[in-house]
Order: structure tokens, then C-alpha cells, then sequence
């Protein structure tokens, strides 16, 4: 029972300490863990809805790798021994604090890995030395020098910039 709780007690340790929030300015990027993390308006205008007044933004978020090596999220392995190919691919999620949301625009967006593919040699029967090479999906990753954006649309209450803050995730280096 005392090693259950003390990887329980471990497991919650990691995971508070392997995500950070950080609030980002317009056009100035900050970097964390070797991957820089920011945001930059494209358009902006005002708008009136139902009597309302609002400031509407076009918003391309991005994460950068600028670590000198891939940083790649692992799959996930179920209980069974099944591999998630799509969980929690996200190595940024961005949030608009002062967003509301009104007529289909964003509160904030994730920013997802892409998949990772590698030749890998696997046993196969049916071929004469018994192995053959297939491309498999090993990770999600982003690769050094490497952007991945995201647009949204947002809107925010007249007179206000968008304020927005990121959720980064800790991931594995490969060198």
C-alpha cells in the first residue's frame, strides 16, 4: 500500500510541475523549454452586435522549436496495450482571457504536434528472410527550426488588446 501512495504522491508531482501558464504579448515571443511561444494579430477592426460594441482580432498563434534538437510527445499505450494515436498531441494551449466567444469566434485554440513517422523492420511471414520495413507512426513531434500556427478569430470588449496566455508541456528531447 506505502508504494502505491508514493507513485500516486510521485505521478501528481510530475504532472503539476511538467505544465506551466505564460502570458504572452503581441508580436513578442517567449521562450520556454526551447520552444518559443507567441502570437501575432493580423487584422483587427470594430464591430456592433445587437447593440453591442466589440473589437474583433484574426489572431495566428505559433510555437517554435529553437532547441537545436525534435521535441516529441510520446503515444499513448492503453491498459489493453492499444496505442492512441491522437491523445493529447497539444504542446501549446492558448487561451484569450478577455475573449467572449459570440458568433462562432475562439476563446482560445490548441496547437498539436504533428505525427512522427520512421522506417521501422518488423518480422513478417510471408517474406523470404522473414522481416520487412514499414513506415510507422512512432510519435507525435516538432522538429528543430520547425513553426506550427494556428488562426482564430476572437472577439474582446471595445477599447480592450486580446490577452492571451498559453499552457506549455514538457517534452521529450531527441537528439
Amino acid at each position: 500500500m506505502n508504494k502505491l501512495i508514493t507513485f500516486l504522491f510521485l505521478m501528481f508531482g510530475y504532472t503539476t510541475f511538467a505544465q506551466q501558464t505564460i502570458t504572452l504579448n503581441d508580436s513578442l515571443a517567449t521562450i520556454v523549454n526551447g520552444l518559443s511561444y507567441g502570437y501575432t494579430v493580423t487584422n483587427g477592426r470594430s464591430r456592433s452586435i445587437k447593440g453591442d460594441e466589440f473589437d474583433r482580432y484574426e489572431i495566428i498563434l505559433f510555437v517554435t522549436n529553437l532547441s537545436g534538437c525534435a521535441k516529441a510527445v510520446p503515444l499513448k499505450t492503453s491498459l489493453t496495450g492499444t496505442v492512441d494515436f491522437d491523445s493529447n498531441t497539444e504542446i501549446g494551449n492558448f487561451n484569450v482571457t478577455n475573449a467572449n466567444g459570440r458568433r462562432l469566434t475562439a476563446k482560445g485554440a490548441i496547437v498539436n504536434a504533428k505525427p512522427w513517422y520512421m522506417n521501422v523492420r518488423v518480422n513478417a511471414q510471408l517474406t523470404a528472410n522473414g522481416q520487412t520495413n514499414i513506415n510507422a507512426h512512432i510519435a507525435n513531434a516538432i522538429k528543430n527550426d520547425e513553426t506550427i500556427t494556428k488562426a482564430i478569430t476572437v472577439l474582446v470588449p471595445k477599447g480592450e488588446k486580446p490577452k492571451v496566455n498559453c499552457r506549455t508541456r514538457l517534452l521529450v528531447e531527441l537528439q
